[in-house]
């Protein structure tokens, strides 16, 4: 049991209250986690076009493929589509648990746990590209 203070008075939570309070912990971090996923992508593509765009501006001599700059920007793109995805995976998986089918929401768990995964592993291979790319 847990005691907690509102208005002066002690009100004890039961144990369902306290997991139902820990599952809405879990599904905030979950999801802001989801949301860094997202930004992450969306600012490597901003900084890539924003570096491409400063050696553009600062010297005539270097030579960069565009067929690279596009590579690396799919990269970027493509993880900040997936880590949507995986934003879309985490609502059905809180909708079925809310509905009652756990075997679903656990199934929706995993793969919102999966292309989560993916996203970040895309946003590291674009930053490994990135890098063999830019080598001013």
């Amino acid at each position: 049991m847990k005691f907690e203070v509102k208005d002066k008075k002690a009100t004890v939570m039961d144990a369902d209250e306290i997991e139902l309070e820990n599952l809405k912990i879990i599904n905030q971090h979950g999801s802001d986690a989801l949301r860094a996923i997202f930004l992450l992508n969306g600012a490597a593509s901003i900084a890539t076009l924003t570096f491409l765009g400063s050696i553009a501006i600062r010297t005539s001599s270097v030579t960069i493929s565009m067929s690279s700059v596009s590579s690396i920007l799919f990269l970027f793109s493509l993880g900040a589509g997936t880590s949507v995805v995986s934003h879309s995976l985490n609502y059905l998986n809180l909708f079925s648990h809310a509905r009652n089918f756990p075997k679903v929401g656990d199934w929706l768990l995993k793969a919102t746990i999966l292309a989560a995964f993916v996203s970040l592993a895309l946003f590291f291979w674009g930053i490994w590209e990135a890098s063999n790319v830019f080598d001013v």
